[in-house]
């Protein structure tokens, strides 16, 4: 099974593509439900910045949600 590494790069579409469950990450920090119908092509550098939670803290919540579906 490969490692997941996502960075401030990774785009919240594809982040929700590959793992539909991580949008309960994002909707704790303030994602819409229309984003989970169609996600947006930002950067989780840009969500975290416009919802205001720590980058390196969105990331590591992300990993474990997709690491747990994945195994």
């Amino acid at each position: 099974m490969p490692e997941i590494v996502l960075t401030g790069d990774s785009l919240v579409r594809d982040i929700l593509t590959e793992c539909p469950d991580a949008f309960s990450v994002f909707e704790q920090y303030g994602m819409c439900d229309d984003c989970k119908v169609q996600p947006p092509p930002v950067p989780l550098h840009h969500f975290s910045t416009k919802h205001g939670v720590a980058l390196d803290q969105l990331i590591s919540e992300l990993t474990t949600t997709m690491t747990r579906n994945n195994s």
